[in-house]
């Protein structure tokens, strides 16, 4: 749990003019930066050879599946 408390969501919007070359979809984005996910969970950032950072999201999820159920056992302990 302490480790997705530990994650910031941000919306973005991908400068495509000058990373046409990326192929970047158009409009408002949601994610993670991809050095504050570093700090926090380091095996879900992989960097590629020009030095570029990018989140393996799919992998995010099994860390959301075990904080709800932390979370879940806080509740029902409170119950």
């Amino acid at each position: 749990l302490d480790t997705i408390l530990n994650l910031r969501g941000v919306t973005f919007d991908w400068d495509r003019e000058q990373w046409k070359d990326r192929g970047f979809a158009a409009g408002k984005q949601i994610g993670f930066i991809a050095q504050e996910v570093e700090q926090v969970l380091p095996e879900l950032v992989s960097t590629d050879s020009n030095g570029y950072k990018s989140v393996a999201y799919a992998n995010v999820v099994p860390v959301l599946v075990e904080a709800v159920k932390t979370q879940q056992k806080q509740i029902e302990e409170l119950k």
